[in-house]
């Protein structure tokens, strides 16, 4: 699928692969060349940083120690040793900045990623016509309940998670938790974006999903598993180009691969959520950690 507009019958395969798994992964989508000048930027603003963490706060970032007691800045998270979140840093910006509408647009503007969206977030049953009852669309919008869905998701900034050589495998988790609990399989509030920000070298990895765990009924089997086979027998680890998308529902259970290779390894990310709903993720909005703009 090359064409940003997409056949009907490919958005609902993706979207029904989404529903049902937990995630999807569309090939060449994504302009590699645009992607790896995202990582190479990316890249650049974590070296400044691994920089200036070192020299103002005392922590290595390429050689943590047990005692190593992480901080988290406006830009950047510590997420566990050898792996950060960067959402932000001079060159990010500038490549954000030079492409209007927050950049990364070949995501956050696709027209056939954010109709999968749509219909993966904003489900509706053609044949009920349930929509049809939803008369407090008169207050947003003033949209009749009949007119067409609701916009897609609300788009966040591109950000990359960076993993660098010699970090181990992530505990297995999920990046939110079930809002309701009382039916099985309800639509997803919260969804990711993976895109391999450089070219894959050996032993580099990426990042493995247990297929179906983001239905609570199949999550409570997984972990309720002391010897964990039914776990591993669902786990898979799709293999990425950096033209390929993929895209998950942040309640599956995944995890970040090690990167036993030489390179670091920049995932380019966008989230999409819900209008109503904000991630409370570990971000210190009053430590700044690049004051003056790139070196």
């Amino acid at each position: 699928i090359r064409d940003r507009a997409w056949h009907s019958s490919s958005i609902s395969s993706a979207a029904s692969s989404l529903q049902e798994h937990g995630f999807c992964v569309l090939r060449d989508v994504a302009p590699e060349r645009e992607v790896l000048a995202w990582g190479r930027a990316a890249i650049r603003d974590l070296e400044e940083a691994v920089e200036i963490v070192k020299e103002r706060d005392g922590i290595d970032l390429l050689h943590p120690r047990r005692t190593t007691e992480y901080l988290n800045y406006r830009e950047m998270a510590m997420r566990e040793d050898l792996r950060v979140d960067l959402r932000d840093g001079p060159r990010i910006a500038l490549r954000r900045d030079s492409r209007g509408a927050n950049g990364g647009d070949f995501l956050r503007g696709h027209e056939g990623i954010n109709a999968i969206l749509r219909e993966v977030m904003n489900p509706r049953d053609d044949v009920r016509k349930y929509h049809k009852g939803n008369f407090g669309r008169w207050n947003f919008n003033g949209r009749d309940p009949a007119s067409a869905p609701p916009d897609a998701p609300k788009a966040g900034r591109v950000g990359f998670v960076i993993s660098l050589p010699g970090c181990a495998d992530q505990a297995v988790h999920a990046d939110t938790p079930h809002l309701w609990e009382h039916l099985d399989g309800l639509p997803p509030h919260y969804i990711n974006s993976f895109v391999l920000a450089t070219t894959s070298a050996p032993k580099m990895g990426c990042t493995a999903f247990v297929a179906g765990s983001h239905k609570l009924s199949l999550c409570r089997q997984f972990t309720a598993d002391e010897d964990k086979r039914a776990m591993y027998r669902n786990l898979v680890r799709p293999k990425l180009t950096p033209r390929d998308v993929l895209l998950f529902d942040c309640r599956i259970l995944h995890f970040g691969l090690a990167n036993n290779s030489e390179q670091w390894r920049p995932m380019m990310y966008v989230n999409w959520t819900q209008g109503w709903f904000t991630d409370p993720k570990n971000w210190d909005d009053e430590k700044i950690l690049f004051r003056d703009g790139a070196k």
